[in-house]
């Protein structure tokens, strides 16, 4: 992220504040982690429904991929987080 933020004022110096935070805090990083294990969670109880529900073992494998997607919630939210950052530099 730090390379992507220093290509970004190289090319838009304006666009960028100089007082970026890449470390939030620590309630907000409680918060990105409360709601990744619950997505993660959900994404294990859809994992299980379907082997519940007598799936085929392609099915299931697929499933499992499946299962790791709700992860990247926490990284979105974290984005969206230095995004705000970056865009209140006007």
């Amino acid at each position: 992220m730090i390379f992507v933020v220093a290509s970004l004022k190289a090319s838009h110096p304006d666009a960028i504040r100089e007082d970026i935070t890449f470390v939030p805090s620590l309630w907000f990083v409680i918060g990105i982690l409360f709601i990744g294990g619950i997505a993660d969670l959900l994404g294990l109880v859809v994992v299980m429904a379907t082997m519940a529900f007598g799936e085929d073992w392609g099915g299931l494998l697929m499933m499992m991929r499946v299962d790791d997607v709700p992860g990247f919630i926490p990284l979105f939210i974290y984005g969206a987080w230095l995004g705000t950052q970056m865009g209140q530099g006007h």
